[in-house]
């Protein structure tokens, strides 16, 4: 708090000092710099604003992660935890900030510190409903009243917006999540290996799903789906890529063989190598309670795999639509189970699910057609009349 209290002090003793001989500046700010949703669409927007626009920018986050470096490589970058905020208040010494642009929802406190400087500032939804109530009221209030423009990462978030926590709609812009289009090229025999060291014969119907084994991402459903899916497939994998090392995880391996299914359920890390274990699943399975767009349908989309989920679980339902896979009732456990036998039983059916949602991240959903239209948002702020105008 006292590191807090001294920007505070800093931010304010700089504010209206705008000097023509400084470079206008959008600072980003991102919680943290983790290999997770939110950081990583934040890294390829950058990126595709290095490349394509003469915008300057740094970028502020409160905690660090695994692609920090990418960051730094990209902007000058500084980490809160890493007690860089005096290289961060020297930095903003050299030049005029023009934007704050808030990078997920858990950054109240710091848009309330900049909101003293009267620039615009736009608040990039990835979060639903049960988590921004999580993060508490107050964290709610400093967002809204600092907030000129939200993007919102799907409709199922700006309906929250609206409906939960009456925000007005003119004020949100929804703009679907994307990602990179990759470089992948795996061969027959990297996946042959990798089949061998997770035990799985080449004739094995494999299930995956990809993320934090935590409670909005579903991993306890995913437990009970492989329970009930047992009584009625045979030669099947469940793998969940992406495993936690925390309380959940710890409690849903004891779920894991209790059911008998420690020779079914496996929990891997997360791997640097992704695409891979993709390349392993014939479905990929999404069973989260709460999702704004995960990130992960796009990357399996890629690879070309069918998608199951949930209705009334966020934005992977308006992805998947009802020609990339399936949503089923909100937890209806059975009606999921019935999908992966019809599917299992129609290879063709597989593949032409997985064509649609490959084709959706060709045309739509990558950083080359995304990216530009969060920068025409960027745009209209950065004109000083526009944002001057919407702070009045």
């Amino acid at each position: 708090m006292s590191v807090l209290s001294c920007y505070l002090k800093y931010v304010f003793k700089f504010k209206n000092n705008k000097n023509k001989k400084k470079t206008d500046t959008i600072i980003f700010i991102s919680n943290e710099l983790s290999r997770t949703g939110a950081p990583t669409v934040l890294l390829a927007l950058l990126k595709w604003l290095k490349e394509n626009t003469k915008l300057s920018f740094i970028v502020l986050a409160s905690k660090g992660g695994e692609i920090e470096s990418d960051f730094k490589a990209v902007a000058p970058t500084f980490v809160l935890e890493d007690r860089s905020i005096f290289p961060f208040l020297q930095e903003l010494n050299t030049r005029n900030i023009s934007l704050i642009y808030s990078n997920t929802f858990v950054n109240g406190l710091l848009q309330k510190i900049f909101g003293v400087l009267n620039v615009p500032q736009i608040c990039h939804v990835h979060e639903m409903a049960y988590f921004i109530n999580l993060l508490g009221s107050g964290n709610f209030k400093y967002i809204d009243k600092n907030t000129q423009q939200y993007i919102a990462v799907s409709n199922a978030v700006k309906n929250g917006l609206v409906e939960d926590f009456n925000v007005f709609e003119d004020r949100i812009t929804m703009i679907n999540a994307f990602i990179d289009i990759p470089k992948v090229s795996i061969s027959e025999d990297e996946v042959r290996k990798l089949k061998s060291e997770l035990n799985i014969s080449p004739e094995t119907f494999v299930l995956g799903s990809v993320g934090s084994t935590d409670w909005n991402k579903g991993v306890d459903i995913a437990i009970t789906l492989a329970e009930t899916l047992s009584k009625k497939l045979d030669n099947f994998k469940y793998i969940w890529l992406g495993a936690s090392n925390n309380i959940i995880n710890n409690q849903c391996m004891v779920d894991v063989k209790k059911a008998g299914l420690t020779e079914i359920f496996h929990f891997i890390p997360p791997s640097p190598d992704k695409y891979k274990y993709y390349e392993l699943f014939d479905i990929f399975i999404t069973p989260s309670r709460e999702d704004s767009f995960p990130l992960v349908n796009l990357e399996a989309g890629f690879m070309k795999k069918p998608i199951l989920c949930f209705e009334k679980s966020g934005g992977s339902q308006e992805f998947v639509s009802d020609d990339c896979g399936c949503a089923s009732p909100y937890l209806d456990i059975e009606h999921m189970v019935g999908k992966i036998i019809e599917l299992y039983n129609s290879p063709q059916e597989r593949k032409k699910l997985g064509e649609n949602a490959h084709k959706k991240i060709i045309n739509e959903l990558n950083t080359q057609i995304q990216a530009k239209k969060i920068y025409n948002i960027i745009k209209k702020y950065i004109n000083h009349e526009d944002g001057r105008e919407r702070l009045s």
